[in-house]
């Protein structure tokens, strides 16, 4: 049902209409002149009057949607503040789990830091060690050998593992080989003769004694202060023979007279 809208005039201005016909004018071209000036400043407060209106109208519509909108964005922040509030908590486990995992590395470097210098001085003794080994051990770990750091290698917790794993490779090695005889083919040169294959009976880590196939010549061998060493002894080539005939079982066993110094340590 359409709405009927009515404009109010001030009573001042109601009565001056009402009395306005009544008068008599003496003068009637300045009273219709009044008249119509009366009239348009009526006309004009009408429109003042439907330009509020319209203004109250349109702002009630306007602080609906305004209130709306306040109410969204309110809502908006709200969930912005809880969602903040839970990433802020989980920094925070997260910073103090890293702190604690932090302090638990520390407390392990430490500790491996620890057991460092020993690993590195075991590696500077294999170095050196590797000098003086035998060739038919030397040749054999030749590979595992090369794999040894060099000492201006920083120990770290990211390979001290691989090194100890390598340090004690090696060192099992070395103690397995000094504890058995062993026997294999080594290139020497005789004093005045070409090189040539020599027969090689090794006893642990401490003695060799090599013999040219032909038993032309004969060699013992040990380790000197910084490298494996020959001495060549010709007449103790029979008996060296003899000794590597017995140690593969070509001959029966028998006692041979080779050149042994009791209680000399290995190398």
């Amino acid at each position: 049902m359409p709405m009927l809208r009515c404009f109010y005039l001030p009573a001042q201005l109601w009565v001056l209409l009402l009395l306005l016909p009544c008068r008599v004018p003496a003068d009637p071209p300045a009273v219709r002149q009044g008249l119509e000036t009366l009239e348009d400043l009526v006309g004009q407060l009408i429109q003042v009057q439907k330009a509020v209106h319209a203004a109250k109208t349109e702002w009630q519509d306007q602080e609906a949607q305004l209130k709306r909108e306040d109410e969204l964005l309110r809502r908006r922040i709200s969930q912005a503040s809880e969602k903040l509030n839970a990433i802020t908590a989980e920094a925070a486990k997260a910073h103090a789990k890293r702190t604690q995992d932090t302090g638990t590395a520390q407390a392990t470097e430490a500790t491996l830091a620890r057991h460092f210098a020993p690993i590195v001085a075991a590696e500077q003794r294999l170095a050196m060690l590797r000098k003086r080994l035998p060739p038919l051990l030397a040749e054999a770990l030749a590979k595992e050998f090369d794999k040894l750091p060099a000492e201006t290698t920083p120990m770290t917790q990211g390979n001290v593992a691989g090194r100890l794993r390598l340090v004690l490779s090696l060192t099992t090695e070395v103690e397995q080989y000094d504890a058995a005889i062993h026997a294999g083919a080594v290139v020497l040169s005789p004093p005045g003769k070409a090189p040539r294959e020599m027969e090689v009976l090794q006893l642990g880590l401490g003695i060799a004694f090599a013999v040219a196939t032909d038993r032309s010549c004969a060699a013992v061998g040990e380790a000197g202060e910084g490298h494996w060493q020959w001495r060549w002894q010709d007449e103790l080539a029979e008996p060296i023979a003899v000794a590597l005939e017995v140690f593969r079982k070509k001959r029966p066993a028998q006692f041979v007279n080779l050149p042994l110094q009791v209680g000399r340590t290995a190398p």
